[in-house]
């Protein structure tokens, strides 16, 4: 399947490799270990197995990953975190990132292992930010249809290892950063809240997204108290590009969509498909959906064309109200194409929208496969299909279908994929 080819490509631990061998050079001092999200075993597995090969060990390590798995080494320690909102398990997580930087010593390096993901499971608030009060802040800024970077802009402000301040905490130290790149453009501030990178956004920048978003009224309490006391100079800012502690960083992105789109690409010609990169995945996903549904339809009926096949990548937002149903962007994508579909003859087309890490929103799909018939199969289930798109409660309407795709945790975490085939 063109998914699991995709997958394949942007393994996160292959990527370590390939990445590893390309710079063919260690540190000559101590390294350290910090491995966190999606990707955290798979990359900590191969940094541990190259150090190895190299007569290595780590000093410390720390891997934080979304369940708890084996340690490839024994001085590497492994919290679970929570994802995607933060909780308790989340706040253990800082904590302990926060003792494993303590003990870096000056003249040392160490390697960040970073994928989708770390900005919840490494969650924990800076000083004066209560754990309940970052938790709602999730909660607001996930429902409210923000893109990835605007989302981490205003997240990575509240967080004690978020805009730089990882960097902070272990220099003069230094940091090599290995990125799996899970937002559009590969931006390594937003990825992951951007632990070991300068924060460009100002607080006033910040105020401006959550005014305009209309988010500023129902900020928590303590969230308010520390965007005043910042602009009244009371609380310091975020570290920015000059600040030395970012002196002689590395961050490298080693995975990107890219990577999975072009493999799945590559497996699609292969296979005799005439293939065609759609333009980047982006704004609100029913929307998407429909607009690839449309290019479907049209294709299928252009009897010239066989074996057309449509890949895109990226991230789309789902903007949720007060009351809401279960899913995910990827489930609303599809189940938005299968109302477009359905105008398609029977066996002419067929979508698929996933999460490459195997998880779509809070749910166990990592998202649906779509044909002509999948709208009328939910019809005929007794749901309203319609009501279900509006009320963002497409799992149990793709559900009763049948058409729910549940590969399981990929390991790696590079947005999402949609495939059509017609």
């Amino acid at each position: 399947m063109l998914y699991h080819e995709a997958i394949r490509a942007a393994d996160a631990g292959a990527a370590l490799e390939r990445a590893l061998v390309r710079t063919d050079h260690l540190p000559p001092n101590s390294i350290h270990v910090l491995a966190v999200g999606k990707a955290a075993e798979a990359m900590a597995t191969t940094a541990i197995q190259w150090l190895d090969r190299h007569g290595r060990e780590p000093v410390s390590g720390l891997m934080v990953t979304p369940a708890n798995v084996s340690a490839p080494h024994e001085r590497l320690r492994v919290v679970a975190g929570n994802h995607p909102r933060p909780g308790t398990e989340s706040f253990a997580a800082a904590q302990a990132v926060g003792e494993f930087a303590a003990g870096v010593e000056p003249g040392d390096t160490a390697w960040l292992l970073l994928s989708g993901g770390a900005s919840s499971l490494m969650a924990g608030p800076v000083p004066g930010v209560s754990t309940n009060d970052l938790a709602s802040l999730f909660e607001l800024v996930g429902a409210a249809g923000l893109d990835i970077h605007t989302m981490n802009a205003v997240r990575k402000r509240f967080l004690r290892w978020g805009a730089g301040r990882l960097s902070r905490a272990i220099a003069p130290a230094r940091w090599q950063t290995f990125v799996v790149s899970d937002v559009p453009g590969d931006a390594p501030p937003s990825i992951g809240s951007g632990p070991t990178c300068p924060d460009e956004y100002t607080i006033d920048r910040v105020v401006a997204i959550l005014d305009r978003s209309g988010l500023r009224p129902l900020l928590p309490q303590t969230i308010e108290a520390n965007i005043a006391g910042i602009v009244a100079g009371e609380i310091e800012e975020t570290p920015k590009p000059r600040d030395p502690v970012f002196a002689g960083a590395e961050v490298a992105i080693i995975a990107g969509n890219a990577t999975a789109c072009e493999a799945a690409a590559a497996a699609a010609r292969s296979r005799g498909w005439v293939v065609t990169l759609g333009e980047p995945l982006a704004g609100e996903a029913a929307a998407a959906g429909r607009s690839i549904g449309r290019a479907l339809v049209t294709a299928a009926r252009d009897t010239a064309q066989h074996r057309q096949c449509l890949i895109l990548g990226g991230e789309t937002v789902v903007r949720l109200g007060p009351r809401h149903g279960r899913g995910g962007r990827c489930q609303e994508l599809a189940l938005a194409a299968a109302h477009v579909l359905a105008g398609a003859p029977a066996g002419d087309v067929a979508l698929l929208a996933a999460g490459t890490d195997g998880r779509d929103g809070p749910t166990d799909a990592a998202g649906a496969i779509v044909d002509p018939g999948t709208w009328r199969t939910i019809a005929a289930a007794g749901r309203d299909p319609d009501a279900d798109l509006i009320g963002h409660a497409s799992y149990d309407a793709l559900q009763v279908a049948g058409a729910l795709f549940r590969p399981g945790p990929t390991g790696t975490n590079v947005m999402d994929l949609v495939m059509g085939l017609r």
